[in-house]
């Protein structure tokens, strides 16, 4: 996964644990499941529809792997997990961001 990859979002509801504006989102499917644990090795499937996402906290697939902090050095990013539905509804896609 490259930095292409990500979309950029910008946050005009309430996301938990969030305080910046401006950040960075990508949609994990089913079919894209297994390319993203390997990119990030905290990604964990318990089966085909279902994300490990903590210590017996489970979420549906399909979610978002959230970037909370994108302008940070790549050893102190911070990640989280959302719910596509409460994703979508919190966050609108900055114009030009995507694939191109």
């Amino acid at each position: 996964m490259n930095k292409a990859d990500w979309t950029k979002y910008k946050v005009t509801g309430y996301l938990s644990k969030v305080r910046n504006k401006n950040i960075n989102a990508v949609l994990i499917t089913e079919d894209n499941a297994l390319e993203l644990k390997k990119e990030f090795p905290f990604i964990e499937l318990f089966s085909e529809h279902t994300l490990l996402t903590g210590f017996m906290s489970f979420m549906s697939l399909p979610a978002y792997l959230v970037l909370i902090n994108p302008r940070q050095p790549l050893d102190k990013r911070y990640y989280m997990f959302k719910s596509q539905y409460d994703f979508e509804h919190n966050t609108t896609e900055l114009e030009g961001s995507g694939d191109e």
